[in-house]
């Protein structure tokens, strides 16, 4: 039955072992957007350390880049299922420590951190398995559809933590919402011990270092031409499009748009629901030909469109212009990780999707910082969004010219 599953991509919904791997991830997604809310909520309104806030978000996203390739490697080396499980099932460890640390009063900056540090790491093992974990249990032409309906269920997690997090801070105290969260998790460890897992012959040796794995994949990358301008493409347009994009956002809102919270959640909405948007309908379209013509063009589309936002100085027309901008981004990463899922290995797969992440999320946290250095030293927004724009145009130029391996993917 499985196998009949798996020839049929019109019938996706029907295979079960694809939905119980979307509801895990729905789960640790709608966890981790629900966990940075009150994270951030209890540093500034409970602890009372707003200034120490970007420590405590460093702690949870910088370990999720640094582990990342630790995570593709065991992804490649043993079931992916039960890496999956132990992830979210550790996470509910800690989530029931920190509920005891509250109720004993020692839940203190310091150990918010050390948490931080290993939800965040714990979190890193997650999403390479998942993602190498899918094409062992669906068909190739499959695997856009899929990642698609996956995109839009992450995207809609992540709008809908926070809101859901809100609520719980009304009315039930942070041991509840701690507890709640890891209820969550727990849920989404027995969705995945439930998984029938195919047995892969192709697995990667534990007898092999660690190192000796991790190096294995990076050569595997750099002896793909097609990998390694993936991934030097994601890399640039991360730090000169996406960082400044992110920073721009409540900026613009501040600074355009008169600082009301109304207008701040429609730009964020706007684009989040773009995002949504965009994964549905690369869903439907289920693009098979010409994709790395479409990706380039996408890719030039989000430079001009970036460039026009920076002269917006009219609401609906930013909302529409950041609406447009979280389509094509959204649309780029689905074709270009579907294709990766069926060209790369089963035996490296883990390896791959956690480098690509790795490198492509790696130099967000830096473009955040240098963005904040040039609008301290009186660059202003605008330029920089306009400047920003015009070199992703300059890259999908040269891509469109030079890029044989990307422009040729199909």
């Amino acid at each position: 039955m499985q196998m009949e599953l798996r020839k049929k991509p019109h019938i996706l919904f029907a295979n079960t072992t694809f939905l119980k791997i979307w509801l895990a991830g729905c789960l640790s997604s709608l966890a981790i957007s629900m966990y940075v809310l009150i994270e951030q909520w209890y540093i500034v309104h409970y602890l009372r350390m707003p200034r120490l806030l970007g420590l405590a978000m460093m702690a949870t996203t910088v370990p999720r880049v640094v582990f990342m390739a630790f995570g593709g490697v065991m992804a490649d080396r043993y079931k992916k299922k039960v890496i999956i499980g132990w992830s979210l099932l550790a996470r509910v460890g800690l989530l029931v420590f920190m509920s005891g640390f509250f109720h004993l009063g020692i839940l203190h900056f310091t150990f918010l951190c050390l948490f931080a540090l290993l939800f965040g790491s714990l979190d890193a093992f997650f999403w390479p398995a998942r993602d190498a974990l899918l094409p062992s249990v669906l068909d190739q032409h499959q695997l856009q559809s899929a990642n698609a309906f996956v995109q839009t269920t992450n995207q809609l997690s992540t709008v809908l933590g926070p809101v859901l997090a809100s609520l719980l801070l009304s009315h039930v105290s942070y041991p509840i919402i701690f507890l709640s969260i890891a209820l969550m998790l727990a849920v989404g460890a027995l969705f995945m011990y439930t998984v029938n897992e195919p047995i892969q012959k192709d697995h990667l040796s534990t007898r092999a270092t660690f190192i000796a794995s991790l190096l294995e994949g990076q050569r595997y990358v750099r002896q793909s031409a097609y990998l390694k301008t993936v991934m030097l493409t994601f890399i640039v347009t991360n730090f000169f499009f996406v960082g400044p994009l992110m920073i721009s956002i409540p900026l613009y809102g501040e600074e355009v748009y008169g600082g009301k919270s109304l207008i701040l959640s429609l730009l964020q909405s706007s684009f989040a629901s773009g995002m949504v948007a965009g994964a549905i309908g690369i869903g439907i379209l289920n693009i098979r030909t010409h994709r790395g013509a479409a990706v380039i063009g996408l890719i030039g589309t989000e430079g001009g469109l970036l460039i026009l936002y920076s002269q917006w100085t009219v609401l609906t027309c930013s909302i529409v212009s950041l609406f447009l901008i979280g389509v094509c981004i959204s649309c780029v990463n689905i074709i270009v990780i579907s294709q990766m899922q069926q060209r790369v290995p089963k035996d490296k797969i883990g390896r791959v999707m956690s480098l690509n992440t790795m490198v492509s999320m790696g130099l967000i946290p830096v473009s955040y910082g240098v963005v904040s250095l040039l609008l301290n030293g009186a660059v202003s927004l605008t330029i920089l969004l306009t400047c920003a724009g015009m070199f992703i145009i300059a890259l999908c130029t040269w891509l469109w010219r030079y890029g044989v391996a990307i422009r040729g993917m199909q």
